[in-house]
């Protein structure tokens, strides 16, 4: 038992490491929290992390096992989450520049549906079961029992809602969040360009493989 538990060490650490690193998720529930408040954020959280949950899901009963026999399914994940991202994007820059009459004291902006929207940014993310897939490769036998397999996914799911949760709680800190408050439309904008340039860059590294294989 603990030989087939001795996996979970390193998986926790990398997984850990790729959670805490800056990237779409980071950026969307950072921007949420600033926004939108703490409760905003905590739900963004938790969408973030049951993405991952769905995406563990996938990596340990091989995901990337389909990708390798029907490429065009992975093709069709980038252009599709590609897409969403600039979707976002754009909605995100558009609505920086749509300046309402100006509040003059602070105040948290209401957020729209912030953990599904979260959920959908971790689902659009097409690199997302290929690096899982890797530690899980990396740390687990190909006969890992199914409970060492649920285990791991939860331990991604708790490592995503306690940071994601403790980022959300300091960035929405009265002293942290009125500093930002009258930089909102630059974090909209810095935030858009960012999802709409990865995005981009999906739906590009996707119709390059598809010129490939044509």
């Amino acid at each position: 038992m603990f030989a087939l538990l001795a996996g979970l060490i390193p998986f926790t650490l990398f997984n850990f490491l790729a959670v805490v690193s800056p990237g779409l998720d980071f950026i969307f529930v950072s921007r949420t929290a600033l926004i939108s408040g703490k409760r905003a954020g905590v739900q963004a959280a938790f969408g973030v992390s049951v993405g991952c949950i769905f995406w563990g899901l996938a990596a340990f009963f091989g995901i990337q096992t389909l990708f390798k026999i029907l490429p065009v399914f992975y093709v069709a994940l980038k252009v599709v989450g590609g897409l969403y991202l600039v979707y976002t994007g754009i909605q995100m820059i558009r609505g920086s520049f749509k300046k309402q009459e100006e509040i003059l004291e602070f105040a948290f902006q209401p957020a729209k549906n912030p953990f599904i929207r979260a959920l959908f940014c971790n689902l659009a993310n097409p690199k997302v079961p290929i690096f899982v897939t890797a530690i899980f490769t990396s740390c687990f036998p190909s006969n890992t029992p199914l409970w060492v397999g649920l285990l791991a996914v939860l331990v991604m799911f708790l490592t995503g809602v306690l940071w994601f949760s403790i980022v959300s709680v300091f960035l929405s800190a009265p002293k942290v969040a009125k500093w930002f408050f009258h930089k909102q439309s630059l974090i909209d904008r810095i935030a858009g360009s960012f999802f709409a340039g990865v995005g981009g860059f999906f739906i590009w590294e996707a119709l390059q493989e598809g010129l490939k294989k044509s």
